[in-house]
């Protein structure tokens, strides 16, 4: 497949793309409105993303489907991002799958990714 490279947008287009992608899986109503989304991200080739990556994650948890959630963090980058990390353990919990967040989280002290606020609020 041949996707534009616009994963380093900036600038206006960065003004114009992310919110637009936001909203548009803000909107996403089930599995089929959201892989829709998901496909145009891969194929502008932002699916690298942190943003958009951490995006899906929640969408597709939101959706009960952990399984499309933890493939969208298996093949996002850079893994030292604690957004990512906080999204997928996010993820994971809201689907009922516990022992696998407590697993993510260790696996994130293992990769020496700091918790932040969000992963453990003041």
């Amino acid at each position: 497949m041949k996707t534009a490279n616009l994963g380093s947008v900036s600038g206006r287009t960065k003004e114009v793309v992310y919110p637009l992608f936001s909203k548009a899986l803000s909107s996403a109503r089930n599995r089929a409105e959201a892989q829709k989304v998901h496909s145009l991200i891969v194929t502008l080739g932002l699916h690298h993303c942190v943003f958009f990556s951490g995006k899906l994650i929640s969408k597709y948890a939101q959706l009960r489907d952990p399984i499309a959630s933890l493939s969208v963090f298996h093949q996002a980058f850079p893994k030292t991002n604690p957004y990512l990390w906080n999204s997928i353990i996010r993820a994971l919990i809201h689907n009922g799958f516990y022992s696998k967040a407590l697993g993510h989280y260790t696996e994130m002290q293992k990769m020496n990714v700091q918790p932040d606020r969000y992963t453990f609020p003041p």
